[in-house]
């Protein structure tokens, strides 16, 4: 969609590993696609938010907006547990009001 209009962004983790904890925060408000910033065109999401497998309202906005930056951050994990291959998946959606 372009222009002004109205969205909430959902997260939710999938395939974490009991005990793991997976969190994420958003950096940035990210730029119009037409260049400009504009800071208050997000809301919410600035601070790390645990995520599970339940969908998990993320932020908000007004606006649209590309190259919003995404941080992410794993807790309870360790170098000393067994070798095998980890497969996280985060996803997001977008629902317009």
């Amino acid at each position: 969609r372009k222009g002004k209009f109205e969205y909430e962004v959902w997260v939710r983790a999938v395939n974490v590993p009991d005990g793991v904890t997976l969190e994420v925060k958003r950096d940035n408000a990210g730029a119009k696609p037409n260049g400009g910033g504009g800071p208050n065109a997000l809301s919410g999401g600035t601070t790390f938010l645990a995520i599970n497998d339940s969908r998990t309202s993320f932020f908000t906005g007004d606006e649209e907006r590309i190259n919003i930056a995404i941080s992410f951050r794993l807790k309870n994990i360790s170098v000393v547990q067994p070798i095998e291959n980890q497969n996280y998946q985060i996803l997001f959606e977008v629902n317009f009001r």
